[in-house]
Formats: structure tokens, C-alpha cells, sequence
């Protein structure tokens, strides 16, 4: 019987290295896209967040406008909770003082970017990720008997 007498290894070989190099490289190119969709989706979510805070604060400002017979005032102010709130035909107003207000979205918050465009409109846009845009926009009601338009943009997110 031959007796064959081996070393004992105490490290790697450079094959085991560049090895061990390209399953991460491999696990990288596969992990690195999948969170990037991740970002993608916790934008979206924060824009249905927002979306739904803007819709039940425009739902509850209108029944405490009913309630106080306000509702069909072309402009009127409501106290909701600690706030006063601008109302726009019994709804809150597409502005600061109206539908930020009600729905507290803070407009100094570095998340979100607030804008203008239109008397009555107001943009609220998720920061972040892509250039394109990833936006909740409120108009507010036209005329009594009509709901504010509150629609959300997550082509872009």
C-alpha cells in the first residue's frame, strides 16, 4: 500500500478566489436591479399613501361642511381638529391653507415637492429615483354639488 504524504492548505489558491469573485459579480448584477425596483415601488407606495390621506381629508372636511352648513359657499374657512382649513364649494381649497391642511402634508417636508400650476390645482410630487414624475394632483370642486378631481401619475416612479 503507497502512503501518500499531502500538505496541509492554509489558504486559498487563486482559482478559489476568482471563483468566490465571480458569484458575487454574478449575485450583484442580479440583487442590483431588483432594488432599484424596490425604490421604484416605495415611491408608488407613498404616492397611493397620498392619494388616500388627501382623499379621506377632503371627504372629512365636506361632512363637517355639511354638518355647518357650508357647503355650498363658494369660499369659507373650517376648523378641523387644531387647523383652519380654506374651503373652495364646501370641499378644502387646491391650496396651503386648503387641502394641505386638511390632509397635514407638510409643505417644508424633503420628500415631497409642492406646486402650483393652477389656480385651485395642486401638484404633490415624490421626490426621488427617475426623472420623470410620480405626483398626486388635487383640483379643487368647481362649482357646489361637485367633487374635487384627485388623480396620481405613477408612470415615472
Amino acid at each position: 500500500m503507497a502512503h501518500h504524504d499531502f500538505k496541509r492548505s492554509t489558504g486559498f489558491t487563486l482559482i478559489e478566489l476568482i471563483l468566490v469573485l465571480v458569484v458575487l459579480g454574478l449575485v450583484a448584477a442580479v440583487a442590483l436591479p431588483r432594488f432599484y425596483d424596490l425604490e421604484a415601488d416605495a415611491r408608488a407606495a407613498k404616492v397611493d399613501g397620498l392619494v388616500e390621506a388627501v382623499r379621506t381629508a377632503a371627504s372629512d372636511a365636506h361632512k363637517a361642511a355639511v354638518s355647518g352648513g357650508q357647503d355650498k359657499a363658494a369660499a369659507a374657512t373650517l376648523m378641523l381638529g387644531k387647523a383652519t382649513v380654506e374651503l373652495a364649494h364646501g370641499y378644502p381649497a387646491g391650496n396651503a391653507a386648503g387641502i394641505l391642511r386638511a390632509a397635514r402634508i407638510r409643505p417644508e417636508r424633503t420628500d415631497v415637492r409642492i406646486d402650483a400650476p393652477l389656480p385651485g390645482t395642486l401638484v404633490i410630487e415624490v421626490l426621488g429615483g427617475h426623472a420623470g414624475r410620480c405626483t398626486v394632483t388635487y383640483t379643487q370642486a368647481a362649482a357646489a354639488h361637485r367633487q374635487p378631481i384627485i388623480s396620481a401619475d405613477k408612470s415615472a416612479c
